[in-house]
């Protein structure tokens, strides 16, 4: 009778032991999938980096619709009413002379991390954060560049499309360059 009793427990405990085995068994390789299944893109195509006249001139020459250019600036949201939407593109405005000081020179469709991981293809890049969700303010936003660079926000490349939209025009498809 406690032998029988204490196979059981040697059962019960062997059980849970393989158990144990599995499930690190089962994260590990989730992990390696992680790890070895996302890799690092080839660099982006950057546009002509537009000068100041030239930028001034957007609005007025439609002309440029659809082609890729860069405007170096400081981008923030610049709006205390904005709504910010995590692991979505939103609205950001480029500024010559610093966080929303200056003159505003485009605004741009940058992606705000959701601090979502891929399972495979490219590794993340191209899209701004907020290393703390409760201080969601300009300056604290961080850039991971095109080349994989974490970088705070500051004077940086904004590459992409232009897109015209009513009176305006905006970037689309950005790539973010130190």
């Amino acid at each position: 009778m406690v032998m029988d009793q204490l196979i059981l427990k040697l059962k019960k405990h062997n059980n849970q032991k393989i158990k144990t085995m599995k499930i690190s068994f089962l994260v590990t390789i989730i992990a390696l999938m992680i790890i070895c299944c996302t890799k690092k893109g080839e660099p982006s195509k950057q546009g002509e980096l537009l000068k100041i006249e030239q930028i001034g001139k957007l609005s007025v020459d439609r002309s440029m619709n659809g082609k890729l250019v860069t405007i170096e600036g400081y981008v923030g949201f610049c709006n205390n009413s904005m709504f910010v939407q995590l692991g979505k593109k939103n609205k950001m405005s480029i500024y010559r002379d610093g966080l929303c000081k200056g003159e505003k020179l485009a605004d741009a469709e940058i992606e705000i991390s959701g601090n979502s991981i891929p399972l495979s293809g490219d590794k993340p890049r191209n899209y701004a954060s907020f290393p703390d969700e409760k201080n969601l303010t300009d300056e604290s936003l961080m850039f991971m560049t095109d080349d994989y660079q974490e970088i705070p926000n500051g004077n940086l490349k904004f590459s992409g499309r232009i897109v015209y939209q009513g009176d305006g025009y905006y970037l689309e498809n950005v790539t973010i360059h130190k």
